[in-house]
């Protein structure tokens, strides 16, 4: 978000002809501790992974910057050379312009489409809008506004009129997918599957990734095979705390830490299911479990989760919580935040990785 708004803000002047005040002037983030500078060293690769310039200093490098500071206690810090400022209030103006220019507006349809950096910028109108405020209110009360999901979420289901394709819609469905319809979930395409894209309630961007890695390590006089079985199973993220509870009630299986540490993976049964793989890991950097359930049993185990985790508050969750959650924790997906060219390093994650093990390819 930072990176897109720095380069919209060097855009707006030129597009609207209104000035925003933008000004490049770097950052540098100090740390005195040698704690302060892992954490700066861990946003450092973030940034570096979305490709905005940024790098570790060592304090005189500090000084030769700006040599006003005082390094005596520094330990280092992070430099930040294209962070800038702008006028709030003049983006404002500018943002308004440029949403008043090359627009197709639809009232009836109750959306919006209009060019935007070479693609295309959508949003919606209300039907029934509702007021902010009936009166005045000060600005304590303005923070502290609770969210009104119900609300927006119908804004949720505007389709833009040509561009929803429905061709191959609802033919790779889970066995899940007429409880979770009937729950209020609202569906996406995800790969040819229907994923819960949020509810008024191996990813599969890997899928064809670790495929075609496979299939092109395969030796060519080996006599293995592979065979995609994605579509026997169904999978169900199990997430928070007391995750553990939920599960350890419904397996005969030891569940803590000793018995089932993190990564660790074993076929177990689920209530009345055998043959479930459950693995100590989740997508979103909470606790939780990741069920590959074969299809017989999803409807099952999803019953026997959903009525066991009662007592607890469970509930379910949409692709869109659970993304937002492991952005939020910075685990990053292939195909939406990493590629082919991310190396463990740039993206902060050397720790999964054992140097002393030969891979197949040293990259």
């Amino acid at each position: 978000m930072a990176d897109y708004s720095n380069k919209l803000y060097q855009q707006l002047e030129q597009e609207t002809g209104v000035n925003t005040g933008y000004t490049k002037t770097g950052s540098i983030s100090l740390a005195q501790t040698q704690d302060r500078l892992i954490s700066l060293k861990r946003i450092a690769s973030s940034l570096n992974v979305m490709g905005i310039p940024c790098e570790i200093i060592t304090p005189k490098q500090v000084a030769r910057l700006h040599p006003l500071i005082n390094i005596h206690d520094l330990v280092g810090a992070m430099y930040v050379p294209e962070d800038a400022l702008v006028s709030s209030a003049n983006v404002s103006l500018a943002l308004a312009t440029a949403a008043s220019r090359n627009a197709i507006v639809d009232p009836d349809g109750r959306i919006y489409i209009r060019n935007w950096q070479g693609g295309i910028l959508s949003g919606g109108f209300e039907k029934n809008p509702k007021p902010l405020f009936t009166e005045g209110r000060n600005q304590l009360e303005i923070q502290n506004l609770q969210e009104d999901w119900d609300h927006f979420a119908l804004m949720c289901d505007l389709k833009v009129p040509r561009w929803d394709f429905q061709t191959g819609r609802q033919l790779r469905t889970s066995p899940l997918y007429d409880r979770l319809d009937a729950q209020g979930a609202r569906w996406m395409e995800k790969h040819g599957f229907e994923r819960v894209n949020f509810f008024m309630i191996s990813p599969t961007d890997q899928q064809v990734h670790c495929w075609a890695w496979l299939k092109n390590r395969l030796p060519d006089d080996s006599n293995l095979t592979m065979e995609d079985v994605t579509w026997k199973y169904t999978a169900l993220n199990l997430i928070g705390p007391r995750a553990v509870d939920v599960l350890s009630e419904l397996s005969y299986a030891p569940m803590t830490p000793e018995h089932f540490p993190s990564l660790f993976c074993k076929e177990m049964s689920v209530g009345y299911a055998n043959g479930i793989r459950v693995m100590s890991i989740t997508h979103t950097g909470e606790p939780g479990f990741m069920l590959y359930i074969p299809i017989e049993y999803a409807l099952h185990v999803y019953n026997e989760v959903m009525n066991m985790g009662q007592k607890y508050g469970i509930r379910n969750a949409g692709y869109y919580a659970l993304r937002s959650l492991r952005i939020e924790k910075f685990f990053a997906f292939w195909g939406q935040d990493l590629d082919a060219f991310t190396t463990p390093m740039e993206c902060g994650r050397e720790f999964q990785v054992k140097l002393e093990k030969l891979n197949v390819e040293h990259q």
